[in-house]
């Protein structure tokens, strides 16, 4: 994916076209998550509240939280506004900070 959006950044460049990718950490509140958070937190024997933030602990994710969906839209409705029209070929991570691997 990231090779992908270099390519099509210098591919679509001159037509002023834009092209990155947001990357969503692990602990991103879907359906999906939850119900695996959920089943994670049973196996582990703690609370649905307290395995995010073992969880975030364990991976060194340093918001120490879930993130919201909407906190990886409000990402991308950034990127497709024009305030950020000089952003091109970028690969930016909604991960909480795990990418820095504070671990």
């Amino acid at each position: 994916m990231n090779h992908l959006t270099k390519y099509l950044a210098r591919e679509f460049a001159g037509d002023q076209i834009t092209v990155n990718a947001v990357m969503p950490g692990a602990l991103v509140s879907t359906g999906w998550r939850e119900a695996w958070a959920e089943n994670m937190a049973k196996q582990q024997g703690k609370t649905k509240a307290e395995f995010p933030a073992a969880y975030c602990c364990e991976k060194g994710i340093l918001a120490g939280r879930r993130a919201g969906m909407e906190e990886v839209a409000g990402t991308v409705v950034c990127l497709a506004s024009d305030r950020a029209g000089y952003i091109n070929g970028a690969e930016i991570p909604v991960d909480g900070g795990y990418s820095v691997n504070a671990r």
